[in-house]
């Protein structure tokens, strides 16, 4: 089954519920800023990551179609499903609001309702030394193009995603966006786990 997401404004998407995340920063050498000031951008350590050239999304689509045509994945009803694709967006939803948090409190509290494991942890630690100095992301223009269920039980899901938005720094002290928006793309396939009547992310892989 496939479930398409138009593009919608960054606060509805906050509402209604989303890496992700994310790789940044100078810093760590993911991303060598331009500028001396804090720049950063999106650069997908271990996420986001443009389409490689072996990467075929028709193939993924068509591969979709099998599932569909098969039926419910291991069971899953359509309802089902459907929680387990909005519990992702949420999550995604979730992480990139945790980047305007005024502080790594805040910004804990966020992350806990849409990640788990190590990849939570992950995270934490990157997000340690920009939060703490005020520093931060402001990500809009989030659109998906393709959510898919790989694999499904009761338990664990897989997840096949495409999605793109833009981003831009952000100055927690003045809860402010500045800089030029940097547009990314990101083809990824997640690892989900049920914890209590949530679906969260417990693993990212770049596809």
């Amino acid at each position: 089954m496939v479930f398409m997401l138009k593009k919608v404004p960054w606060r509805k998407i906050i509402v209604i519920g989303s890496t992700f995340l994310l790789g940044i920063s100078t810093g760590l050498g993911i991303v060598m800023a331009a500028d001396p000031a804090f720049n950063t951008t999106f650069a997908g350590s271990f996420l986001q990551r443009n389409q490689p050239a072996g990467t075929d999304m028709n193939q993924l689509s068509q591969e979709n179609a099998a599932v569909e045509a098969s039926g419910q994945p291991d069971g899953l009803t359509e309802v089902e499903q459907a929680k387990v694709v909005d519990d992702y967006k949420m999550s995604l939803a979730l992480l990139f609001e945790a980047w305007r948090s005024p502080d790594m409190q805040v910004f804990e509290k966020k992350i806990i309702g849409g990640y788990t494991g190590d990849l939570r942890d992950r995270h934490l630690d990157r997000a340690q030394a920009y939060i703490s100095n005020g520093k931060g992301l402001y990500v809009d223009d989030l659109k998906f193009n393709l959510v898919m269920i790989e694999s499904a039980t009761s338990a664990a899901a897989t997840i096949v995603a495409s999605y793109t938005y833009t981003a831009r720094d952000f100055d927690l002290n003045k809860t402010q966006a500045y800089g030029s928006k940097v547009d990314h793309q990101v083809h990824v396939r997640a690892e989900l786990v049920k914890v209590g009547d949530r679906w969260l992310i417990s693993g990212e892989t770049a596809i």
